[in-house]
């Protein structure tokens, strides 16, 4: 039957796992604890990964990240570890420049332009900062400030407010 029958832990390690429970700010800590708890107590791999609708495999895995864990380093095991991937984006390098650079007007930047446009904003990260982004990732900065961001329009000529508004009046 293996490691389902064989799980156990000391009186220190279950202080220290209901220790984690009333403390941690952490509900992945709150909820690895209270199912190694269920384990200890009796619980299969199943029924708790049924309870807390997780797979077997990632209760297995919970076990055996606490098995030769000594009460103090408890804790350290229930945390997720920082998982490879793809690095984070650029945008929270570009979010706070923008924030800084936006309500000015670009020609105080010595830009020949009286409105930023997401170009422009990414020409002066390039030249001000080093930071080269796409013109989508200038977008998404200002989308994650909440700015309204819309090309400006010309107006060419004025209507006549006089103007007969019917054909041929």
């Amino acid at each position: 039957m293996g490691i389902m029958n064989t799980f156990s832990l000391t009186p220190a390690q279950k202080s220290a796992l209901q220790q984690a429970i009333r403390h941690s700010d952490s509900s992945d800590v709150v909820i690895r604890a209270q199912a190694l708890l269920w384990l200890a107590s009796g619980k299969s791999p199943t029924e708790v990964a049924s309870t807390l609708k997780v797979s077997r495999q990632t209760v297995y895995n919970w076990m055996s990240r606490v098995q030769d864990k000594r009460p103090g380093k408890l804790e350290g095991a229930l945390i997720d570890t920082p998982k490879p991937g793809r690095p984070a984006s650029m945008l929270e390098k570009v979010i706070p420049i923008l924030e800084e650079v936006v309500d000015f007007d670009p020609r105080e930047f010595g830009f020949h332009q009286t409105t930023w446009t997401a170009p422009l904003l990414q020409f002066y990260l390039h030249s001000q900062h080093s930071v080269n982004v796409s013109a989508d990732t200038v977008h998404r900065a200002l989308s994650e400030l909440h700015l309204k961001w819309k090309r400006p329009r010309y107006v060419l000529t004025l209507k006549d407010p006089h103007a007969s508004q019917s054909k041929g009046g």
